[in-house]
């Protein structure tokens, strides 16, 4: 799969992904999040984020995705970051156009 990370998510991301065999890049911190909306949904790729604007944006406004990831964890570390996205990927629950919120409990 092919994912940009938000800015806020862990750099560390980039490498754990492309181990899995994914395709990442990181998006521009500068960059308007309909900005890396647009991009991700032109590239085909899933936008991992902390963010909640992302939800408004596609809820709201109803702007077009290729997918979302978003985390909602309490302790939002790198490592929390990678085991809770890992298992929601081998889960089958991260595919190209859902929008997946990952707590520390679920996927939904």
């Amino acid at each position: 799969m092919r994912f940009i990370l938000n800015f806020n998510v862990s750099p560390s991301m980039l490498e754990a992904l492309s181990r899995y065999g994914h395709t990442a890049r990181r998006a521009m911190s500068e960059e308007p999040d309909e900005v890396i909306l647009a991009s991700a949904m032109e590239q085909g790729a899933i936008v991992i984020t902390c963010d909640l604007d992302f939800g408004a944006l596609v809820h709201k406004k109803h702007l077009p995705h290729a997918g979302i990831v978003q985390f909602r964890l309490r302790r939002n570390t790198a490592q929390n970051q990678l085991r809770a996205l890992t298992a929601a990927i081998d889960d089958g629950r991260v595919v190209p156009g859902a929008f997946v919120v990952l707590t520390d409990v679920d996927a939904r």
